[in-house]
């Protein structure tokens, strides 16, 4: 076929010729054989568009596979807190202070919380979930003599401290112990530490005095840590 008509293989446009520059002490052939510039950069965008949803579906299914009972959540709930959907919104988009959601049970705090999560998670933020239960759990697990649940209890511990949001979901649900207490304004502490300090999102059934007293005498001191990492939101 002459150089002057060759044609795209693929979209069947007429191919441009190299220019004299690109040619100048090269072997290439005038015509490039294969698919025009066009073509190849669509496919370049192609494989980058297909690694994006690869990596979406992964996410998609980890999460899934982690909090799938919870999948179904809606910020829109009718019983969820009025400006609860807003402010956690508002702190996605800002990467600034955290969010607490107080109210009493059923107003979906959990859901929400989880809703956030999955959104900061999919788009491949450093994002970690735990019940205060489980975090008392831990708190008590990392002096276990049974190796294998101390080595979680440590790593559970460690991962609250490092992730970059960190979401913990019914604080207060049960006065806690000292060793609660202890490890838990420990961590308040240092996400506190880094300027910006690292956000926390929360939620509790109970606000205020109700709140303080279920740290006995830490309670004054981690409440007002959570009001330095997090905005309150109040049903």
């Amino acid at each position: 076929m002459n150089e002057k008509n060759e044609l795209c293989p693929r979209c069947g446009a007429v191919k441009e010729p190299l220019s004299a520059e690109a040619l100048e002490g090269s072997c290439f052939p005038r015509i490039w054989p294969g698919p025009c510039g066009d073509c190849v950069e669509k496919e370049r965008e192609d494989a980058k568009i297909e690694e994006s949803r690869r990596i979406i579906r992964r996410r998609a299914a980890e999460w899934a596979n982690e909090f799938g009972e919870y999948d179904d959540t809606n910020p829109d709930h009718p019983r969820a807190i009025p400006g609860a959907k807003s402010a956690l919104l508002a702190s996605f988009r800002d990467c600034g202070k955290g969010v607490a959601l107080v109210g009493p049970p059923g107003r979906v705090k959990t859901r929400l919380l989880l809703w956030l999560a999955k959104q900061m998670f999919m788009v491949g933020r450093d994002v970690h979930f735990i019940t205060s239960a489980e975090f008392g759990r831990y708190a008590a697990g990392k002096f276990s003599h049974e190796d294998e649940y101390r080595e979680r209890s440590v790593w559970e511990l460690a991962r609250c401290r490092e992730c970059d949001f960190l979401f913990f979901d019914d604080l207060g649900h049960e006065k806690a112990t000292e060793t609660y207490c202890v490890e838990f304004k420990a961590l308040l502490d240092e996400r506190s530490r880094p300027k910006p300090a690292q956000p926390m999102y929360w939620s509790s059934n109970f606000g205020g005095q109700s709140l303080i007293d279920k740290f006995g005498d830490h309670g004054a001191a981690i409440v007002r840590r959570l009001d330095q990492l997090s905005t309150f939101v109040t049903a």
